[in-house]
């Protein structure tokens, strides 16, 4: 299970790092429900999720950090993620996340 190793906010910016396992119903539940809790009414235009400590995701991780891109842009925010490498980076080009969550595609 994905773990919030820290969380920060700064000028318009809240800043999340992850770690461990991003898969399975729960641990995409609590994610959605933490940044929600946080970031959704309190200034934060920018939301950047630093992945570079998750060691692995499943398609529903990956579909997680995508309907919170999407959630995001409703919202009139940016939800961007950083740091990926590995089977979690290859996780996102295989679906076709990667150009979105990095905010390439408007």
């Amino acid at each position: 299970m994905a773990s919030l190793v820290s969380s920060t906010k700064r000028d318009g910016e809240g800043i999340v790092h992850l770690a461990g396992d991003l898969s399975g119903e729960r641990s995409t539940r609590d994610l959605e429900e933490w940044l929600e809790e946080h970031f959704v009414d309190d200034g934060v235009v920018t939301i950047r999720i630093d992945v570079s400590a998750v060691t692995n995701i499943d398609l529903e991780g990956a579909a997680a950090l995508g309907l919170l891109a999407a959630e995001a842009v409703k919202e009139r925010k940016r939800l961007v993620v950083e740091g990926e490498a590995g089977q979690v980076r290859a996780k996102l080009v295989e679906t076709g996340l990667l150009p979105y969550l990095h905010g390439e595609r408007e």
